[in-house]
């Protein structure tokens, strides 16, 4: 039953999966009133939410949907211009019109309104089947879907020269669940060190950032919140790609939030090995997130953790690795910053520093003329 794909709001989704939950319950439980009143709840919601998404023939504004009572949304469904859902899913619906009528015990005495387990068992069937005809009225009207994208990506080398033109034939619903989708099935970094692997997480990271210039600034909100949850709560090989896709959306996590992905940038210079850096750097993660290096707070530990870094670099490829990303980074700061920096590594006596803080010495002097 919960088969809720097109319910773009995870809000939304997750209180009517919760609400069909407890309307199981009373079912089973024999509790004909409470499983009544949940079904009407779930039914009105999903309706709402289809509306919003895809405006009824019938000339119904924004604002005139969310004000609808379940009778009047019903009735809006099951119009001829509509047809969302069935005549004899029209018909059964009266059992569930008046559902907010069970709320208040006086209205329920004044209509003498019948309730039982017959009833409850025909309200619940109704949102099986409403949850079904509107999932098959919504697929008509999809056009390209989120899944295949995903599958076109994933088969097809030459997908990155038609993204454009797959996202202008998605419904705004299907891009907004394509943006979610695609960084929570990317594979941990670990599988960066194939090549066919991190060409293809290069490519659903540029539709990605395509997607990006169409989603709302609640949508994105949403989305990069799931970075923060990585970062607290799993691995640095699961935190990495999220990073590439969230780098320029951190301004819109709450400032707590915001400065534990900070931390967790500083703790990647000192734990990361080159090939996670590289594509980082190639992403330009530390070019986006290096403005939020200017606190002072941050310049004497990002110093430690770039020396630090350069004391295992012992070859030249890796040195110009670690060399762009720090270049990203020190884009970024004052003048006053990077004199700090620059007399931490150069008080710097261990051998294995040297290259690198050669390297970094110029690339300051190149940017900061002191």
């Amino acid at each position: 039953m919960e088969d809720l794909f097109y319910i773009t709001n995870d809000n939304l989704r997750a209180m009517i999966v919760r609400d069909i939950g407890e309307m199981k319950l009373c079912l089973k439980h024999e509790l004909p009133k409470s499983a009544i009143i949940l079904a009407g709840s779930i039914i009105e919601a999903i309706l709402v939410d289809y509306f919003l998404a895809f405006p009824p023939a019938t000339g119904q504004t924004q604002s005139e949907i969310l004000k609808a009572d379940l009778n009047e949304l019903l009735t809006i469904a099951s119009d001829r211009q509509v047809k969302l859902i069935s005549d004899t899913t029209r018909d059964i619906s009266t059992v569930l019109r008046k559902y907010r009528n069970l709320i208040h015990p006086g209205l329920e005495h004044r209509k003498q309104l019948t309730i039982d387990m017959n009833k409850a068992n025909v309200s619940v069937n109704l949102v099986e089947i409403i949850i079904r005809e509107i999932g098959e009225a919504y697929s008509q009207k999809l056009g390209y879907t989120a899944k295949q994208a995903m599958k076109k990506i994933e088969v097809d080398g030459y997908a990155p020269t038609i993204f454009e033109h797959l996202i202008d034939t998605m419904s705004s619903p299907e891009r907004i669940k394509l943006y979610k989708d695609i960084p929570i099935h990317q594979p941990d970094s670990s599988m960066w060190k194939e090549e066919r692997y991190l060409q293809k997480f290069h490519e659903f990271l540029k539709l990605h950032k395509l997607l990006r210039k169409s989603m709302t600034n609640e949508v994105r909100k949403n989305a990069v919140i799931k970075l923060y949850e990585q970062v607290t709560q799993n691995s640095k090989s699961e935190v990495l790609p999220l990073l590439c896709f969230y780098d320029e959306d951190l301004d819109l996590l709450e400032p707590e939030q915001r400065k534990a992905v900070v931390d967790y940038l500083i703790y990647l210079l000192e734990k990361a090995n080159s090939s996670e850096i590289q594509t980082l750097t190639r992403e330009n993660v530390f070019t986006t997130t290096g403005k939020y290096y200017k606190d002072s707070q941050y310049i004497d530990r990002l110093s430690f953790a770039m020396a630090n870094a350069s004391c295992d670099i012992d070859n030249d490829v890796d040195a110009e690795i670690w060399s762009t990303a720090f270049d990203q980074i020190l884009s970024n700061i004052a003048i006053r910053d990077a004199e700090i920096i620059r007399k931490f590594l150069s008080s710097y006596q261990n051998d294995n520093v040297k290259i690198m803080a050669s390297i970094l010495e110029d690339i300051l002097k190149e940017k900061f003329p002191f």
